[in-house]
């Protein structure tokens, strides 16, 4: 059935209903209700081709495109599989390389440190060596002066010593007091 806005003849006539519909907005029209009087749409005509004889070498070659069509396809597939492979491959070893260039290039670093701490420590404990050597023998001279020297001497350096720390401690105290 289809709905028209304005009266229509129907081609047979007998099947036309009249009606009036009104609106939201209070305008008003009229409904013919009639049957389909109109053949099939040309479209549905045009898809339904007569029948003609299939042979069948007809068959066949449309069978061997239909192969080649698939066999095209998988081709196609299979392509790009393996170009996705071949990227993840190349990208692996641009890995594996940048690892290795990261790895020699931290262990030469590594090993340039080691050296110089070997290098500051060597030189660290002969300055040391030279310091105790000198201090040894600045005691073994004093040592032996305070040997060769007399009791009387020895009581005269002791009193020389005192008087010299008890002058720096007043000085100091004086500096304290100056400055506090």
């Amino acid at each position: 059935m289809y709905f028209f806005a304005t009266p229509m003849e129907v081609s047979n006539g007998n099947a036309e209903v009249d009606g009036t519909e009104v609106a939201k907005g209070g305008m008003k029209y009229e409904v013919i209700i009639a049957e389909a009087g109109s053949p099939a749409p040309r479209v549905l005509q045009e898809l339904l081709s007569p029948k003609h004889d299939i042979s069948l070498e007809d068959i066949e070659r449309k069978l061997q495109r239909a192969e080649e069509r698939r066999n095209s396809l998988l081709a196609e597939k299979e392509a790009a599989i393996q170009a996705k492979w071949s990227h993840i491959q190349e990208a692996s070893e641009k890995r594996a390389e940048s690892e290795a260039k990261f790895i020699e290039s931290t262990k030469t670093q590594l090993e340039q440190k080691m050296e110089s701490v070997e290098t500051n420590r060597a030189s660290l404990i002969t300055s040391i060596k030279a310091k105790v050597k000198e201090e040894v023998g600045v005691n073994a001279d004093y040592m032996k002066f305070w040997a060769i020297c007399s009791d009387q001497e020895k009581d005269v350096l002791m009193q020389d010593r005192l008087h010299a720390t008890q002058l720096n401690s007043t000085s100091l105290k004086r500096q304290k007091k100056s400055t506090g």
